[in-house]
C-alpha cells in the first residue's frame, strides 16, 4: 500500500518539477491589427499587458497559464518585433501568417485563424484585375512593410508597392486615389475600415491572392520542446471547448460572424444586418 502511494507521490513530484524546470520567461510581442489583436490606447506604438485585447491575446494568455511560461504581451511596431523574432531566442510573435516565404524562418503553433488575402480597390473605380500580371501593371499598391501580403507581392516580382506604417493611411490613400489598390484579408477589412473611419461598402475585392493561415510564431532558436508544449496546450483548448468559447466572445464583440472550422476561426456568411452593424462604433 505504502509502496503504491510512494510511487504515485514520486510521479506527481517529478511531474511538478518538470513543469518548473521547463517553464520559460518569454518575450511575447503582437501588434495593433484588429480584429485579432488590438488596443484602445491612443498611442499604439508601445502597449503592455491588459491594454492588449482580442481573440489571439486571449488564446496566448490561456496557453501561458496552462504551460506556466511567463512574459507580458507587448505591442511594438511590426518591423521591430519581426526583426527580434528573426534574431533572438525565446521570442513569440502573433498573429502571424504562415507563408512559404516564412515557413523555414520560424517555428509555428496553430492555426488560430484562416482568412483570404485580396487586392481591394475603391468601389466604382472600374479597375479590373484578372491575374498577377494585371496587378503588376497597376500604378501603386498600398502595403505595410514586412507584412505577409507585402512579402507575397515582393516574392512575385512586384515593384509597384507603396508603403505606409498604418493601415489607416493605406485606406485613405486608396480613397483619395493615391494608390490603385491595397492588399488585405477579408477578416481584417471590415474592422480596419471602421477604425479608419470608412464604410466597407466603399471597397470591393478585385483579386484573390492566397489563403492566409494565422499562427503564433516562435524564433528559430527557441527550444523545440517549448514550442511543442504550446502546440499541445492549444490542441487541448480546441478539444475542451475553450478555443470556441473565445472565438464566440470576440465574434459577439466585433459583431462579425466568426465560426470555428478545421480547427481555426474563419469568417462566416455576412448578411445585410451584420454589414450595417460593422459601421457602428465598437462599444
Amino acid at each position: 500500500m505504502f509502496g503504491q502511494l510512494g510511487k504515485r507521490c514520486a510521479v506527481a513530484f517529478w511531474g511538478l518539477l518538470s513543469t518548473v524546470v521547463y517553464a520559460e520567461t518569454l518575450s511575447v510581442y503582437t501588434f495593433h491589427e484588429p480584429p485579432m489583436n488590438f488596443t484602445e490606447v491612443p498611442n499604439k506604438s508601445l502597449v503592455y499587458g491588459n491594454d492588449i485585447k482580442g481573440f489571439a491575446p486571449d488564446v496566448v494568455r490561456e496557453i501561458m497559464k496552462r504551460t506556466g511560461d511567463k512574459g507580458d504581451i507587448t505591442i511594438v511596431p511590426w518591423a521591430r518585433s519581426y526583426r527580434l523574432l528573426e534574431s533572438q531566442p525565446n521570442v513569440v510573435l502573433f498573429s502571424m501568417a504562415r507563408t512559404q516565404v516564412r515557413e523555414n524562418l520560424f517555428q509555428w503553433v496553430g492555426p488560430l485563424a484562416y482568412s483570404k488575402s485580396f487586392l481591394y480597390v475603391k468601389k466604382g473605380s472600374g479597375i479590373s484585375i484578372k491575374s498577377l500580371d494585371d496587378a503588376r501593371r497597376l500604378e501603386r499598391i498600398g502595403v505595410m512593410p514586412e507584412d505577409s501580403k507585402e512579402q507575397f507581392l515582393k516574392s512575385n516580382g512586384f515593384t509597384n508597392l507603396d508603403y505606409s506604417v498604418q493601415w489607416t493611411t493605406v485606406f485613405k490613400k486608396l480613397i483619395l486615389g493615391r494608390v490603385s489598390a491595397m492588399i488585405m484579408t477579408d477578416t481584417d477589412l471590415p474592422i480596419n475600415a471602421r477604425e479608419a473611419g470608412f464604410d466597407i461598402a466603399e471597397f470591393e475585392p478585385a483579386y484573390l491572392l492566397f489563403i492566409t493561415q494565422l499562427y503564433i510564431g516562435f524564433s528559430k532558436s527557441t527550444a523545440p520542446e517549448l514550442v511543442q508544449r504550446w502546440q499541445s496546450e492549444l490542441d487541448h483548448m480546441k478539444k475542451d471547448g475553450t478555443f470556441k468559447q473565445l472565438a464566440e466572445k470576440w465574434s459577439t464583440y466585433w459583431k462579425v460572424p466568426w465560426v470555428v472550422m478545421d480547427g481555426a476561426v474563419q469568417l462566416g456568411p455576412m448578411d445585410a444586418k451584420i454589414s450595417a452593424d460593422i459601421k457602428k462604433p465598437v462599444p
